[in-house]
């Protein structure tokens, strides 16, 4: 069957109180959540019988995906209404720093979870799943740990996604760093697994694998304008080998400098080491 893009005929998805999709069939949710109409709905049931006589057994979601009528996403979400789940946009950003910290980066990436909310006082943490299946963590995280659970979906390069590099120049403009290149969703994991290291050198180099901003922060130079606590060389190369696709900020935490003069030393070790790094 030929390809075809998702149909026009396609209607814009509604937000609905995912208890009330429960339970119910698959075509009957796309329809609450208006991404299909009835009758779309009817056809692709209809070819989906016709292919299933000559001994083809696909999904109802995988022959409307076939018929360009929806897309993966719209089987996940829909999966997630049948479950009574509700389906999220994840933003890293927006994660909040109580949820990071409840969640160890252990359990999460045993679990191919992310966390999303936390309350301390109910100790309830809310997760993202890739799948709307994934019992075991729930349930391990309520018998295991001790949390109330509340389950959302969301798309997995949401909960997991990496960075890659071409480049390394300075913007002007923006007074940053800038790695040219492709980049992916970046997942919320690295935020934490520097601090888990002694070793800052180790560290940045396992948090680079998923980092969404880099910040080359400095606290003292020398005579020839090298930072006296940090190697920038080895630093700025662990940066760009571990494929990073973004800007790089610029701060200064000393105090022997003024606050503009050592953003300013900042800037110009990093033009320089800049050149040095291949």
């Amino acid at each position: 069957m030929a390809e075809q893009q998702p149909s026009s005929t396609k209607k814009t998805s509604k937000k609905v109180d995912p208890s009330q999709l429960k339970g119910r069939r698959f075509g009957r949710v796309l329809t609450k959540l208006r991404k299909l109409s009835r009758e779309k709905v009817h056809e692709a049931l209809q070819i989906q019988k016709i292919a299933r006589k000559k001994g083809d057994k696909k999904k109802i979601g995988e022959v409307m995906i076939e018929l360009g009528l929806i897309t993966e996403q719209d089987v996940l979400e829909t999966l997630a209404g049948q479950s009574g789940l509700l389906f999220i946009d994840l933003a890293v950003d927006a994660i909040p720093d109580s949820a990071v910290e409840a969640l160890p980066v252990e359990t999460a990436t045993t679990y191919g979870i992310a966390p999303v909310a936390y309350d301390e006082n109910s100790k309830t943490i809310t997760i993202a799943l890739k799948s709307p299946d994934n019992f075991r963590a729930v349930d391990d995280l309520r018998l295991l740990m001790g949390f109330k659970v509340n389950a959302v979906v969301a798309l997995p390069e949401q909960i997991d996604g990496r960075t890659n590099i071409e480049s390394l120049h300075y913007d002007d403009e923006t007074e940053e760093f800038v790695v040219e290149g492709r980049r992916s969703a970046s997942t919320w994991i690295g935020k934490y697994i520097a601090e888990l290291y002694p070793d800052k050198y180790k560290g940045t180099s396992l948090m680079m694998a998923a980092a969404k901003a880099v910040s080359a922060k400095s606290y003292d130079f020398d005579t020839n304008g090298n930072e006296t606590t940090i190697d920038y060389t080895r630093m700025l190369q662990i940066v760009k080998d571990a494929g990073y696709n973004g800007f790089i900020g610029v701060e200064y935490e000393g105090s022997r400098l003024d606050e503009t003069a050592g953003t300013k030393a900042t800037k110009e070790l990093l033009l320089k080491i800049a050149k040095e790094v291949k």
